[in-house]
This record gives structure tokens, sequence and C-alpha cells, in this order.
């Protein structure tokens, strides 16, 4: 009997099925997997380098506009119609794979399963592709046009046929590829080809191959591989790539791992003959030999760049943009590993929390010297390549995205390797540091000893007969102001080091004040509750007075909360510790809501002009709210008497500068004033009962902040009805 809503039974049929991809694959690979347009660039240029190639040029052209173009060109081995069918044309090949050199030059192979042909998809919706390979009795040359538009959803990738056209041709010709990208997904300005060229500049190890490549007899000697921009629209970033500046650096460090895994360093110190070694003992990374790096360590003051192209200034504006340790995998850089904000070795974390401990492998390195490791290095102070091999250290994987490594074991080996060379460094620095200052120490050349000198110098001069009468005057009277002039600049300076001092033990008093304010603020505003529910109970007389009397509790308990969010704004770790670019008009509202008990109780209009989307070039969160608290603070004090009491923040941005102001209806700054208002201790506020007695530094940490950014601020004449205005100035790029 049947059952029904059930099938009969019949003889079993067997149909065999494969795998079918839809189009919109390479779609995904192409848009999705490449998110950034550098590292799809940095694809085509891989494949020119895996093709032997010794120069590639990467042109712009017209790319500003809709019908603009960008070209690879290399002069690598080019591509035959079976190349094209078993390589180009054939998705995840397993070719690199198989032959992990290239053929030429023996260099081992960077491509990545087709990434870089289907991250052009990235970058135009058109792609022309034109190459030349030799092969037996001349060259062969192949055509394609590929439109990426026909990859599109519920299309067979099978379905979608694209014509190649090839020839052979006698004689020999000029070998190498070209793609030409149309249909541009995006338009390019002068600022976007400024931030390509520096990640283009840093896609290539700049230290070259390092040892860990092993050609065979059979290849040729590498000449090595050039890239080249053109961009005629911006002829600023044309040019070869290269660095300049690395002769200014303090030291040069340099790390290799032996074939038995054992860590070796070896330090060059600028200005010595020696060349010093560490072998550390019991340490051991079996899964990274041949692994090596070259680090230059910067030290940014003026005595380390007398004989530079760049002042102090400059050399810091490009550590913040260049500086960091980079990972190259086989020659090319990983992304996004040493670029600014990436702190993967935590050096830029640990110095914000001030650590102490030396690595106990270090113990003996260390040995006399106090807390060495509080000289422990920024990312902006180093510029340095850590070299990495697909044949070599097969534990060291990429992601799919090119961007970052899989953090297994064998990548924690690597931290390990690279921050323990950091970390020896540290102490030797730290040791040449100390050797300076017992050096000066000995030479008689502090404050005190040189004014003496210049005293006994003056009693000479005065007793000195041989020596005309009125000379011996003159000389005296000169040596004389010298030493006020001294004197007078070493008491301010002693002044300076004081209220420093007094303000960063001060700072520690403040992280105490602030958790017990805020504890007080939260148990007062809960009695503040339950007191008004008294309330109802008492005469309708008292209630009155008794109900203002608690919402000045409750307003003081919001001023509370409000001045203590404004201390975790400078003392947040990732504020102190991360630099990266920032969106102003959300940061100017933490602001104002840090600020609002103060504006509300004096009335203050405080207005964020901010429009959205303007961003600060690369800087500390930390710093950029030091210096709108500093000059905020100096315009709610010049603002809080007035009639007309408002403040305005406005910011904006162009492709070079970046431009903040600050303006409000306060008493003004006199012009004579204006310059003397950024010294030390210079000011002219009266004392505030909430943000109280101004110590006169703001404005001097403002300058001094801003200057390390590279910038300038500057008080500048204000537009009617505003009494001040003061702008901050800040390079957008180098």
């Amino acid at each position: 009997m049947e059952i029904p809503g059930q099938w009969n039974v019949t003889e079993p049929q067997t149909t065999e099925l494969s795998f079918d991809v839809d189009a919109a694959l390479l779609v995904e690979l192409g848009e999705r997997l490449v998110a950034r347009r550098s590292v799809a660039l940095a694809e085509l240029i891989k494949n020119a380098y895996d093709a032997d190639a010794t120069a590639v040029i990467v042109s712009f052209k017209s790319v500003g506009r809709a019908d603009g173009e960008i070209v690879v060109t290399d002069d690598g081995s080019g591509m035959t119609l079976e190349d094209m069918r078993h390589g180009w044309m054939r998705v995840a090949t397993t070719d690199a794979a198989a032959n992990v050199k290239s053929k030429r030059f023996g260099r081992p192979r960077t491509g990545a399963k087709g990434i870089g042909r289907f991250s052009c998809g990235r970058l135009a919706s058109q792609l022309s592709l034109r190459s030349t390979a030799n092969v037996k009795g001349g060259c062969e040359r192949v055509s394609a046009d590929f439109n990426w538009s026909a990859f599109r959803a519920g299309t067979n990738l099978s379905d979608v046929k694209t014509s190649i056209a090839h020839e052979l041709v006698e004689g020999e010709l000029d070998t190498g590829t070209q793609l030409r990208l149309t249909g541009l997904v995006d338009s390019w300005d002068e600022n976007d080809l400024s931030e390509l060229r520096v990640e283009l500049e840093d896609l290539m190890n700049p230290y070259g191959h390092q040892g860990y490549v092993h050609r065979s007899p059979e290849h040729e000697p590498d000449p090595g591989f050039k890239l080249t921009i053109r961009a005629p629209e911006f002829p600023e970033q044309e040019g070869e790539l290269h660095e300049r500046f690395w002769e200014s650096a303090w030291a040069v460090l340099k790390g290799r791992v032996t074939d038995q895994g054992q860590p070796e360093y070896e330090l060059e110190i600028r200005g010595s003959d020696n060349t010093e070694p560490f072998t550390p003992a019991g340490i051991a990374h079996p899964s990274l030999a041949g692994t090596d790096f070259t680090i230059r360590m910067m030290v940014y003051i003026s005595d380390w760049f007398k004989d530079s192209d760049y002042s102090v200034a400059q050399a810091r504006r490009l550590g913040r943009a260049r500086g960091g340790v980079r990972v190259y995998l086989d020659g090319f850089q990983v992304f996004s590993y040493g670029a600014p904000g990436d702190d993967w070795l935590s050096l830029d974390l640990e110095r914000g929390r001030r650590q102490v401990q030396t690595p106990s492998v270090l113990t003996e390195e260390a040995r006399g010297l106090a807390r060495p490791m509080l000289s422990l290095p920024g990312n902006m102070q180093l510029f340095g390549a850590v070299s990495i091999s697909v044949e070599k250290n097969p534990g060291l994987i990429v992601s799919i995205s090119r961007e970052r490594m899989v953090e297994n074991d064998s990548f924690g080996q690597l931290k390990q390797f690279v921050r323990g060379g950091i970390n020896w460094m540290t102490v030797c620095y730290a040791r040449e540091a100390a050797k300076a200052v017992k050096d000066t120490s000995d030479s008689n050349t502090s404050p005190t000893s040189s004014l003496n000198l210049l005293k006994t110098a003056r009693d000479r001069v005065r007793g000195e007969e041989k020596i005309p009468p009125s000379i011996r005057r003159e000389v005296a009277a000169s040596i004389g102001q010298v030493i006020r002039v001294i004197e007078v600049e070493r008491s301010t300076q002693l002044s300076e080091v004081s209220m420093l001092r007094i303000l960063a033990s001060a700072g520690t008093t403040v992280l105490i004040f602030d958790h017990t304010l805020r504890a007080m603020a939260a148990q007062l505003i809960d009695i503040t509750d339950r007191l008004g529910m008294v309330a109802n109970y008492l005469p309708s007389a008292r209630r009155v007075t008794f109900e203002e009397t608690l919402n000045d509790l409750r307003t003081w308990s919001s001023m509370a909360n409000s001045q203590g969010s404004l201390v975790g704004l400078l003392l947040g770790p990732e504020a102190r510790t991360r630099a990266r670019s920032l969106a102003v008009h959300p940061l100017v509202e933490k602001l104002e809501r840090g600020f609002n008990g103060y504006t509300t109780r004096f009335g203050i209009n405080f207005e964020n002009a901010v429009p959205r989307g303007v961003r600060t070039p690369p800087l500390h969160e930390a710093e950029f709210y030091a210096v709108l608290i500093n000059i905020l603070t100096n315009s709610f004090k010049a603002v809080r008497e007035a009639r007309d009491r408002r403040v305005c923040i406005e910011a904006s941005r162009t492709p070079k500068e970046f431009i903040m102001k600050v303006t409000d209806t306060g008493t003004g700054v006199p012009k004579d004033n204006r310059q003397d208002a950024f010294q030390p201790f210079f000011t002219t506020s009266s004392p505030d009962p909430v943000l109280g007695v101004g110590t006169g530094l703001g404005l001097k940490i403002v300058r001094d902040l801003v200057s390390s950014w590279g910038g300038e601020v500057n008080f500048v004449d204000a537009m009617t009805p505003w009494r001040t205005t003061i702008q901050i100035s800040l390079p957008t790029k180098e």
C-alpha cells in the first residue's frame, strides 16, 4: 500500500555534477580582498617582479577625469598564448607553487593566486593587456581586452569569453607587458598621488635582499628592480623612488637568525669605528631561520642633523609619516606593518606606560644603568625593514588580503626576534647617553663652571696692565654683560624646570582626585535624589527653597562629572600611543560636553563650526586635546565677564594644509603682546572660580606641540564682532 506524500521506490540513477563558478567571484576577489588602491597596484608591480623585470613604470594620465587611465609597463619576460591559457586565465593557478623561483634571475615568486590580475577590477572597469615574449625562432605577441562588468552575478565564469590575439614575429623584440587600465573607479588628486607615492616607496625593501635568496648556478645575476612613477598632472610626484636621510641616524641595528634558529645582533653607532655584537643566551627562534632585519634609530636633536639636508622639524615630520619597522616578504612589503598608527611591536604602547622593567636576558648588558628601558624608542624614531622568505619561513603566512599576517607561533617568534634587538639597542643608547652626561660633567662645562670661567676672565682682564685702560674697561664691561644675561637666563630656566616638576607631580594627584571626585559626585547625585523624595513632605513655603538647593547640588554634580571627563581625554592609553588622522568635529563635541557645566553656568555660547569630514594630519589624540583645552580655557576666561560671551572653533583642510581657528568675543590680545603670550609664565588672565589661576604655560605648551607637528600657531587679526583669533596651521603632506 502506498503512503500518501511519499515517493514511489524506483531503481537508483547516477548523475555526475561539477561545480560551477559564478562570474561575480572575480568581483569578490578584486574588490573585496583588495580594499586599497595602493595594495591593488602593488600586486601588479609584484607580477612584474615575478616576470624578471628590471624596471616597471606606473603612469597616471588625466586621472582626475573620467577619461583618465593608469598604465603599468615592465620589461619582464612577457607572456605567450600558453602562458595566458594556463596562467593568466586560470583562477587560483598552482604555477607559483610549482615554480617558486623566476626563470631568469631566480627571484622568489611573490604572486598570490591571481590577486594581481583580479585587483585590476578595484582600479578600473576596463583592462587592455599587451605582452611580448621570446619563443623559439623569434617572439610571440599577445593582446587581450577585459571588461570587468561582463563578470556579473548570475553568469557562469566559463561562459564569459575573452578574445586573445596572438602572432609570431621573426627576430628579436623587446619583451615585457603593458597593462592599460581605463574607466577608472576613482578619480585621483595630488594628495592621493602623494599618499600612494609614500606607500610605494615602502613597497620594496629599501635594503635589498639580505641573504635569504639562494639561486642556482643556472640563474643570471639579478641586476635589481626599479620602480618609477610618471604623473604629468602632478610633476612633484614623478621620478624614481628613493630615500635620502638615513645617514643622520644615531645607529644602525642589524639582526639575523642562523640556520639553527639562534638570533644574532650587531650595532653600528655613528662616529664609532667598532661594531658591537650581541648573542642572547637561551633564546631560539626555530621558525625564523634566514630571517634578518636592518633598523636605523633617529635621535631628533640638532647635533645629529648638522650636515643633513633636513632640519630637526622636517626630520620629525618625516618620522611621523614614514617611521616604523616594516615587514617584507621576499622583498615586498606586507601591508600595513610599520605604517603610521600601527604599533605591531608595542613600542609606543610601552613608552606611554613608562616601562622600566629590563628584560632578564639584558641584565648583564644593563648593569650600572638606572632604568635604561625608559629610553625605548618610539615608532617615529625607527626606520627599519624585516626580511622574511616563503621558502625558508613557511610558518609565516600572509593573509589573503595581503595586508596582515596570520598571528601564529611563528609570527610571535618574529615579534620576539625584532623586539629583542630593539631592547638591546635601547640599553646601548642608555649607556651612551650616561657616558655623554659623565663626560660633560667631567669637562667642567656646567652652567656654574662656565660662569666661574667668565668671572675669572673678567678679573684677569681688569688686572692686565699691558692692555690699555680704556680697552680693559670695555672688555670687562662686555664680559660682565654676558655674565648678567647668563645668570638671568639660568634663573628663568630653573624656574621653568621647577614648574614642570610640580606639574608632573600634580598629574598623579589629578588622577587620584578625578577618581575620588567622580565617586563623590555619584554619591551626591544619589543623596540628592533621595532628598528630593523628602521635599513632598515639607511645607510649601519651605519646599521651594529646598528644591532650589537640590537643583544647585545637581548642577555641581554634573559639572564635576564634566570636568572629570576632560582628564580621560588626555590620559586614555590609545590617545597617548597611537598617532592617526583625527576627525575634528566629534573631538570638539567631546570637549563641548566636558566644558558644558562651565559654559552653562556662565552663559557662554560655544559653537562647533568644524565641517564634518575635516581631519587632521596624523597626530596623537592626547596632544591634540591638550592644545584645544589650553586654548579654550583661555577663551572661556576672556569672555566670562563680557556682555557677548561666544567662543567658536573652525577648521578646514586642503591638499597641502590643515588650518584650525579658535575665535572669541573676550578682552582681546594687544598686538604688542601676541608673541609674548607664547612665552613661559606670561599671563594676563585673572583667577577663575572654576578653571583656577593660570600658570602662564598654556600657550607655551600649545606652541611646543604644534612645532613638534611641523606647524605654526599665531594670533591673527579677528573679524568684527570677534575680538581674538588664534590660528594653527599644519602641513598635510611632505
